[in-house]
């Protein structure tokens, strides 16, 4: 067999695989196609570091070159106050600071001065009105035809099998270091590597930002792992270094514990009710 000829049929492979997972959705009322995005919370270190690194993989569709000095700016307050406030408190400070630049119609408060804001405040008497400040949004959900599949199988693939797997203990020394594979070539990375890579090269291939969030997940073994969501108007595809397959959110077998905002960077929230 050809190698032309074995990645088209494992092209028609993935194709008809999903089409399986859509017939199976449809007969399946219980679980939406969509997944239920809960409270706010804190983004993980990891993604924030990364963006201070590389603003220009953490724009949204809105956002263009001019915007890179803010969303390093943004990623740098939000990464001190997970430091500084814990999770759950840095959580709070993100949802209160983005209001207060609403409302202020401020570029930009820095993280000093929202600590400041609500030094006085327990975590207990800020939570419950921190769900109310997020913004309603309507996230891009893409059309997908069999050619766009087909793109989209093509970058699954290609990351799968182009990055070999690799700890970051391994390759950086550290616990944990977020990083896109180069753009050609062999690479090296952990699951995050895999998802930056996919959604950087998604993004070049034509698909909106805005139908891409990071997500973090609990494997049936109770291991982290990220994922790559696309939303798509059958609803939220999965694309995941550990299944060559593209399947439904529900069809991982995963535990979902968080992920982006539909349509946001900074903006995480829990999964479920």
């Amino acid at each position: 067999m050809t190698k032309t000829f074995a990645f088209a049929a494992a092209v028609a492979a993935s194709v008809l695989s999903i089409g399986l997972s859509l017939a199976a959705g449809a007969a399946s009322a219980e679980t939406p196609r969509v997944q239920t995005i809960g409270r706010p919370v804190a983004a993980p270190a990891g993604f924030l570091e990364f963006c201070r690194r590389q603003p220009s993989e953490c724009r949204t569709a809105a956002q263009g070159a001019a915007d890179d000095a803010q969303i390093q700016r943004e990623a740098s307050s939000l990464y001190w106050s997970n430091g500084f406030g814990g999770d759950g408190e840095a959580a709070v400070r993100s949802w209160r600071a983005q209001a207060a630049r609403q409302a202020a119609g401020q570029a930009e408060l820095e993280y000093q001065s929202i600590n400041e804001s609500i030094s006085g405040d327990s975590l207990d008497d800020v939570a419950p009105r921190a769900e109310p400040m997020m913004a309603a949004r309507t996230p891009e959900r893409l059309t997908m035809t069999q050619d766009a599949w087909r793109e989209v199988n093509g970058v699954n693939d290609r990351a799968n099998t182009r990055i070999a797997y690799t700890p970051d203990r391994n390759q950086y020394a550290r616990n944990d270091y977020w990083n896109e594979a180069p753009a050609a070539g062999a690479a090296r990375g952990d699951c995050e590597d895999y998802v930056l890579t996919k959604r950087r090269e998604l993004i070049a291939s034509g698909v909106s930002p805005d139908a891409l969030s990071v997500a973090i997940v609990e494997t049936p073994r109770g291991e982290s792992h990220a994922v790559l969501v696309m939303a798509t108007r059958d609803g939220d595809y999965v694309l995941d270094n550990l299944n060559p397959r593209i399947v439904r959110w529900d069809q991982t077998g995963y535990r979902w514990v968080s992920r982006q905002a539909p349509g946001a960077v900074f903006d995480w929230v829990a999964v479920g009710g």
